[in-house]
C-alpha cells in the first residue's frame, strides 16, 4: 500500500476538483471501489449528471482518505446521522477522521480534517439563476439590502459566496433543513475574517465557535468551508486542487 500521512491535528484539508470528462473510461474504476449500498444509491439516480457527480464524488473521498489512513479505497465504509450527515463507520480507527464532500455542476469538493464539524459547498457562478428572487426568500434584510445596491456582476459574485457559506454551515451544523438559510447572516462586506451576525437564531458565542472560508476557484466557482473549532482553531486550512487519476 502506498504510504500514508496522517492530518495533523491543527490542519483542515479543503480539496476541489472538475469533474472529469472522460466518463466512458473512467465510471467502471470509480464504481469498482464503492460499496454495495453506495453502487445502489448510484444506480437509483436518474439523472444521468447527477449520478457521474455522485460517482466522482465518492472516488474523491475513498481516495483522499486513504491518502491519510492505512486503508485501501474501497474498504470505508459510511453511515450516516439523523438529518442524512454522513460519517466513517469503520474502520474504527479512523472514526476521529471528519469530512464533508460537495458537487455541483462540473466541480466537486471535499473538506478533511480531525474532530472537527466540517462543511462545505461549490457552487458555479456562471449558472443562470433570478439572484434577487432567491435572495429575497433565503437572505437576511440586511444582506439583501446590501446585494440589490450592486451591479448585476458584483451580486451574481456576493450572492454565490453567501449562499455556499450558509450552505456550508449548515451542512457542518448537521441539522439538515431544520435551520433555514435566512437565519444564517453573515457581517457585510465579507472580509479576511468571516464572521456571523449575531441574532436570534445563533449563540453570542458562536463566532468564537467557528471559522470560515471563501474562495474563487476555476474561473467561476465559488467555494466555502464551515468548521466548528470551539475556540482551538487549526493552524492552517490547505487548499488543494486535485486531477483524477492522480489523487
Amino acid at each position: 500500500m502506498t504510504e500514508t500521512a496522517p492530518i495533523p491535528s491543527t490542519a483542515l484539508e479543503l480539496w476541489y476538483s472538475a469533474t472529469p470528462t472522460h466518463r466512458s473510461k473512467s465510471e467502471q474504476h470509480f464504481c469498482a471501489i464503492l460499496s454495495d449500498d453506495e453502487r445502489e444509491r448510484w444506480k437509483h439516480i436518474s439523472h444521468r449528471a447527477t449520478q457521474w457527480q455522485f460517482l466522482c464524488a465518492r472516488f474523491m473521498l475513498r481516495s483522499v482518505l486513504s491518502k491519510h489512513h492505512d486503508c485501501k479505497p474501497d474498504q470505508w465504509r459510511f453511515a450516516f446521522g439523523k438529518h442524512g450527515k454522513p460519517f466513517i463507520a469503520s474502520p474504527d480507527n479512523a472514526k476521529h477522521l471528519q469530512f464533508n464532500i460537495a458537487h455541483t455542476d462540473g466541480a466537486i469538493a471535499l473538506a478533511l480534517g480531525q474532530h472537527h464539524y466540517l462543511g462545505v459547498d461549490i457552487e458555479n457562478q456562471s449558472r443562470s439563476a433570478n439572484i434577487l428572487t432567491l435572495a429575497r426568500r433565503h437572505f437576511s434584510s440586511h444582506e439583501f439590502d446590501l446585494l440589490q445596491n450592486k451591479t448585476e456582476a458584483e451580486q451574481q459574485k456576493l450572492f454565490f459566496e453567501l449562499w455556499t457559506l450558509k450552505e456550508a454551515y449548515m451542512k457542518a451544523r448537521g441539522l439538515g433543513f431544520a435551520l433555514s438559510l435566512k437565519h444564517i447572516c453573515f457581517e457585510l462586506p465579507l472580509s479576511d475574517s468571516i464572521r456571523l451576525l449575531a441574532n436570534e437564531h445563533l449563540q453570542d458565542n458562536e463566532n468564537a465557535q467557528w471559522l470560515f472560508s471563501s474562495y474563487h476557484i476555476m474561473e467561476h466557482y465559488s467555494l466555502a468551508l464551515a468548521a466548528k473549532i470551539d475556540g482551538h482553531g487549526p493552524e492552517n486550512v490547505t487548499l488543494s486542487k486535485s486531477e483524477f487519476g492522480i489523487i
